[in-house]
């Protein structure tokens, strides 16, 4: 449309080829039956003719564990033919493998024979008809003196940088026979690639001078302080929109920069490839196949199940009229029971089926009582069939599976998904879906009559989506542009927005450690680093240098560094300016602080709430370190359920220990433990079991480490308990609970007490509450000034924690005859810390009684005091930051 405007007379079109394609056609001229195949067919035919021809190096691999090498190798032959290399150059990089490179010897072994497999691999796909990109442009560079093009009268190659040999080759051919004309975009610089296409084709390229362009160099933070600097930007900065273009290196920042400029950005259009690894669809794929893989027989990981379950499409699926509401309220009900927030068979398992959910009638009782407040009525064996049904889907239908059904599944999955759920109203999701939809084709292609193992076929797709990326397509011709690097070749703009200039995003080159040797492929000629960046920065480069206005920003954090790019930039404008340390621009935004949230009254019925509440070590000591949170934590019984999915290490291991040793101990209970080769033995068989139950199909890897830590930590720990001089264990996990009058109002105190001790101490015995901990906090109280502090603040700076002496409170009546002591005992470096050094029986029950009892009803004074408010309590920072509740008191 544009031509013909030029020229002012409609005209018949040109043909227009990708350079990809226009080989392809070259090839297909000669012989019009080959068809591209994708990577994954190519390394597939690779895979079977390895395993044919170099068994050796397949050894009993299957295809899936074979990929990664398979994906390295294709890789490798593909640049052999894309660089048209000579059997000459392969024999001397056999030559050189049979001395050996420093690489394994397998390796050493395929490159000895390189010639005779990549002209085995040439000829298995000639025979199936089948090229990859790499044989077509050798193909093609072979071809091509062999086949005339009467169809063109010219043919016009725009806008390239590095060529292939191959390409050259080609180009070669038409530019002899002047059929072709050149255009290139070169400036000032000297590239190697134009010297390798002037040397080669015996021409000299014009040189454009570049623009001087306006520079504005920007430091951030962050990336969030970097979309909101391109929304000031646009907004102060650019007259033309329209002649404007925004660079992401990296697609992950696209999101949060649609939603900062959409407003001062108007009409605009995105062109760039986005990884399918970072939408929805991709992590529900993942989350239902780890799933699989951490299920023990016919039991599900609870955490793995939930995060399948409780995942944005799952939960909101509308079956049959009913709304999407039910299947939600379901999810969430499932979730509360198998968290322990509402009590029943299934609560807190670490590994259940799926029919002792689908039996658990408490879920659907509830779930029913709830959507009846809101006024849907639904029968309990619906929910059941709702949960049925999403059980099947998820879960049965991965179990037990052949390669053929999984990619049936996988589309029933995608349909029903289409069909019940809000999948299609996120408009990427569509696309995506489709990206992987084509994936799923493709795989049932390719292995049709292949057999995975359910781990094996499982990590195989996974690899593969990662690796994949679906195409916002849109047109440059209007509007604000968003493009990626690839998406902004040959085009020129007034202003340019570049974001993420940092090392390791543009340039994103990393020194890999591949399978084949740089140094095999330097021998070859082939130097990926050089080209790469040599690439990226003739596209950075020769962008700028056509612009007015160009706006460069990178993030300056300790572990990012900026850009090669910016920092040649930086030197040219010193060198013309002669005046060294040229500064960035910091942005720096306008914050509003929040003010502290208005206290919490105590009205009525929260006090009537405190006063039927049972106080216990740990929530006292939430309110000594914070009242507000004590009123959203308690009062209101809020809870971050993100948090409740994330099993955090040190709370698992905690747990684990504490069963553990509870379940070790309760053979000694009212006599002498004894530690001896024969309890070590009991000890550890008991580990064992625990551990491979609590982790081992949960961390995977990473099990092999943790458990030789706590094996090497709870055999010092035995260690450690012979040397002790208890007589008698009296108690593990027993709770004590106890009232205590504050001013006429009897309230609860209550506690669950690891161990109980009775401990021989010189001539007299002793009862020793121990509570166990795992990691390394100090909790006891400050025993230098006695006198009982008054006020909240007070408190928590002597008493420090509630936990030791409220267990001493609720334990002295039954031990009165004795002499009484608590202690943390620190799993990590074994040391037992006793709340009581030298003091006797006497002084010690005058501390509970004249210091830890008052301080303890003051705090309860006062957190009854209708005249003191639940307020934040920001001097802990630390605390406040891992505070659940921080974003609603606004600190």
């Amino acid at each position: 449309k544009k031509l013909a405007l030029k020229i002012k007379k409609p005209f018949l079109s040109f043909q227009y080829f990708s350079i990809d394609r226009f080989m392809e056609y070259i090839v297909k001229k000669k012989n019009p039956y080959f068809k591209i195949i994708s990577d994954l067919e190519a390394t597939f035919l690779l895979y079977k003719l390895l395993k044919d021809k170099f068994s050796y190096f397949i050894k009993d691999k299957n295809f899936a564990q074979f990929f990664a090498w398979g994906r390295e190798i294709f890789k490798f032959l593909e640049e052999i033919d894309l660089e048209a290399k000579t059997d000459d150059y392969l024999k001397k990089i056999e030559e050189n493998a049979r001395i050996g490179y420093q690489v394994a010897f397998e390796i050493n072994t395929l490159l000895s024979s390189l010639v005779s497999l990549r002209k085995d691999f040439h000829q298995i796909m000639e025979k199936g008809r089948k090229i990859s990109r790499g044989f077509s442009y050798f193909l093609a560079s072979q071809f091509i003196n062999t086949l005339s093009f009467p169809e063109w009268e010219l043919i016009l190659f725009c806008g390239f940088f590095y060529l292939y040999d191959t390409e050259i080759k080609v180009i070669e051919h038409f530019f002899k026979k002047n059929k072709s004309l050149l255009f290139f975009q070169k400036d000032e610089k000297n590239y190697q690639s134009f010297k390798k296409i002037e040397k080669r084709l015996k021409i000299k390229i014009d040189t454009l001078s570049s623009s001087s362009f306006s520079l504005n160099l920007y430091a951030v933070p962050d990336e969030h302080t970097e979309v909101v600097l391109v929304r000031e930007i646009l907004k102060k900065n650019i007259k033309d929109i329209n002649n404007t273009v925004i660079v992401l290196p990296q697609a992950g920042i696209l999101i949060p920069l649609l939603s900062q400029i959409s407003e001062v950005a108007g009409k605009f259009n995105v062109s760039l490839g986005y990884p399918v690894k970072r939408s929805p669809v991709f992590s529900l794929l993942k989350e239902i196949f780890d799933a699989q893989i951490s299920k023990k027989d016919e039991f599900y990981y609870v955490y793995d199940y939930l995060k399948v379950l409780m995942h944005p499409f799952i939960k909101n699926i509308r079956f049959d009229n009913y709304p999407f509401v039910v299947s939600r309220v379901l999810v969430h009900k499932i979730e509360e029971y198998l968290l322990g927030i509402k009590e029943a068979g299934i609560s807190r398992k670490i590994f259940l089926s799926l029919s002792e959910l689908e039996n658990e009638e408490a879920i659907f009782s509830s779930a029913k009582d709830t959507l009846e407040t809101i006024d849907i009525f639904i029968r309990k064996d619906d929910l059941k069939k709702i949960l049925k049904t999403l059980h099947k889907i998820l879960f049965v239908n991965f179990e037990k599976i052949t390669t053929k059904d999984f990619f049936a599944f996988l589309k029933n999955l995608f349909n029903f998904l289409i069909d019940k759920s809000l999948f299609t109203l996120y408009p990427f999701n569509r696309q995506m879906s489709e990206v992987v939809l084509e994936l799923i084709e493709e795989f049932r292609q390719v292995f049709l009559e292949e057999e995975f193992s359910l781990l094996d076929i499982f990590k195989l797709f996974l690899d593969l989506i990662e690796g994949k990326v679906f195409s916002f397509k849109g047109s440059p011709l209007g509007g604000l542009q968003i493009l990626g690097i690839f998406e902004v070749r040959d085009l020129t703009f007034e202003n340019v927005i570049f974001l993420d200039l940092n090392e390791g995003v543009y340039p994103n080159i990393r020194v890999e450690n591949p399978l084949i040797p740089r140094e095999v492929l330097l021998q070859l000629g082939i130097d990926r680093l050089e080209k790469e960046e040599e690439i990226l920065r003739y596209h950075f480069r020769r962008l700028i240098g056509g612009a007015k206005n160009v706006f460069l920003i990178y993030q300056e954090k300790e572990d990012k560094e900026r850009s090669r790019f910016i920092e040649e930039i930086v030197w040219e404008k010193e060198k013309k300016e002669k005046k060294l340390g040229w500064l960035p621009q910091r942005a720096m935004f306008k914050v509003e602080i929040f003010s502290k949230k208005e206290k919490i009254k105590k009205k009525d019925k929260i006090l009537e709430f405190l006063k039927d509440f049972n106080y216990s070590p740990t929530s006292l000591d939430v309110y000594l370190r914070c009242p507000l949170r004590f009123y959203y934590q308690y009062v209101l019984r809020l809870s971050q359920k993100d948090k409740l999915l994330e099993e955090t290490e040190s709370y698992e291991v905690g747990q684990f220990v504490h069963t553990l040793l509870e379940n070790f101990f309760k053979n000694f209970l009212e006599r002498k433990p004894q530690i001896n080769q024969e309890t070590r033995k009991v000890f550890f068989k008991m580990f064992e079991e625990f551990f491979k139950e609590r982790f081992e199909k949960v961390m995977k890897e990473d099990a092999f480490i943790l458990k030789e830590i706590l094996k090497y930590r709870l055999a010092n720990f035995l260690e450690e308990e012979k040397k002790r001089k208890v007589e008698k264990i009296l108690f593990l996990e027993k709770e004590f609970i106890k009232t205590i009058d504050i001013d006429g109002v009897n309230l609860k105190i209550e506690g669950k007490i690891d161990r109980i001790d009775f401990v021989k101490k010189e001539n007299e015995g002793e009862i020793l509450i121990i509570d166990y901990k795992t990691t390394k906090t100090l909790l006891l109280p400050r025993m230098k000034d006695l006198n009982a502090p008054l006020r909240r603040e007070e408190i928590k700076k002597k008493i420090v924690s509630f936990q030791l002496p409220i267990y001493l409170y609720l334990t002295e009546d039954n031990f009165a005859q004795f002499n009484i002591n608590a202690g943390l005992y620190y799993l990590t470096d074994l040391k037992l810390e006793m709340i009581f050094k030298e003091e006797n029986k006497e002084e010690r029950r005058n501390i509970i009684k004249n210091y830890f009892l008052p301080s303890l009803s003051n705090l309860l004074r006062e957190i009854l005091n209708p005249d003191i408010d639940f307020e934040p309590d920001d001097e802990n920072e630390s605390y406040c930051k891992n505070c659940p509740f921080s974003s609603l008191c606004k600190i």
